[in-house]
């Protein structure tokens, strides 16, 4: 196996709206995995391995199937949190989206796969692999995934969005006060 090859790792998605949050991938977790490469195989991030990627650039395509010869459907956002990578994906306003959206909504949807490619480690020790560093690529809507707690946790209409925007634009001007204080 390459260092380039593309992997994939999933989660579930569930609610209504047209911006989907989730987790992608738990730190230190560990993943049976089933590779056409590698076989199967125990895989654990670690909390640090995608970090380098994140300084470049947190934002990513949002695509259905990994399909990358298609148009993006949106765009993800990636971020931290102690505990898990996780992703806040806005989607556009196009027929294809529309129709991830309405799947979602129903519960047909349920998971997604962050696609990205191994830096380091590059091999498996004994049947197990923990990932330092990987370079993120994508994020996909996917029939089933592969990760058992990389899950959407919420999806949000614009009016939810607006709604936390004033609730963190308000906490900002209160903590610039109680600076000033």
């Amino acid at each position: 196996m390459k260092s380039d090859d593309l992997f994939t790792r999933s989660a579930e998605v569930t609610a209504d709206g047209r911006t989907v949050i989730g987790r992608a991938v738990s730190f230190d977790h560990e993943y049976p995995v089933f590779s056409h490469a590698w076989g199967r195989f125990v895989e654990s991030y670690d909390q640090r391995a995608f970090d380098r990627s994140l300084s470049h650039k947190d934002t990513r395509p949002l695509l259905i199937g990994h399909s990358k010869g298609d148009l993006p459907v949106g765009l993800a956002r990636f971020f931290k949190e102690a505990d898990a990578l996780m992703f806040e994906a806005r989607l556009g306003s196009s027929e294809r989206a529309d129709e991830v959206l309405e799947l979602v909504a129903m519960g047909a949807l349920t998971d997604v796969s962050v696609g990205f490619r191994g830096i380091e480690p590059r091999g498996l020790t004994r049947g197990r692999i923990h990932r330092t560093q990987v370079a993120l690529q994508e994020l996909s809507f996917v029939g089933v995934g592969a990760l058992e707690d990389a899950k959407v946790l919420a999806l949000r209409s614009q009016e939810d969005m607006s709604e936390l925007q004033a609730m963190e634009d308000e906490r900002r001007r209160l903590r610039i006060r109680l600076l000033d204080l």
